[in-house]
C-alpha cells in the first residue's frame, strides 16, 4: 500500500483515501488485522487483553452501593408509613378478636388504614422506576 502524501490540491476524495490507506499500514504494523497474522497467531490474538481489568467489578459494586442507597432512601422516606402500617394491622387484629361474631359493622372502623400507609403504596412505585 502506497502511504505517500496526497498532492496539494487534492480532492476530498483524494485525502480520504489517503487517511484510510495510513490507518490501516498503522494498523498492519502493530498487527491488529487478524488476516495478517499466521493461524497458531491468530488464536493467541483472540485471547490477548485489550481492555483495563475489573470494569464489570467497578461496574457491578457501584450497582451494589447505589441499590443500597436507594433502598436506604426508600426506607428513611417511607419508614413512618410501615410503622403506621403495622400499628394499623396490630390494631385491626385486636378489634377482630374482640367484635361480636355476629355484628360485621363492628370492625369496619378500624379496616380503614392511616394515610401514610396509602403512601407508601405511591412510594412504591417511585421505588420501581430505579430499578
Amino acid at each position: 500500500m502506497n502511504a505517500t502524501l496526497p498532492p496539494p490540491r487534492a480532492s476530498a476524495r483524494a485525502v480520504l483515501r489517503f487517511a484510510l490507506r495510513r490507518v490501516m499500514l498503522d494498523r498492519r504494523r502493530q498487527g491488529e488485522i487478524m488476516a495478517d497474522r499466521q493461524p497458531l497467531n491468530a488464536t493467541f490474538f483472540a485471547f490477548r487483553k485489550r481492555e483495563r481489568g475489573g470494569v464489570l467489578l467497578r461496574t457491578t459494586l457501584a450497582f451494589a452501593a447505589l441499590s443500597l442507597a436507594a433502598i436506604a432512601l426508600f426506607a428513611w422516606l417511607n419508614w413512618r408509613g410501615v410503622v403506621d402500617y403495622i400499628n394499623w394491622a396490630m390494631a385491626l387484629g385486636q378489634v377482630a378478636e374482640t367484635a361480636d361474631p355476629k355484628d360485621p359493622s363492628a370492625v369496619f372502623g378500624a379496616m380503614m388504614p392511616p394515610a401514610s400507609v396509602l403512601s407508601v403504596f405511591a412510594g412504591y412505585f417511585l421505588f420501581l422506576i430505579v430499578f
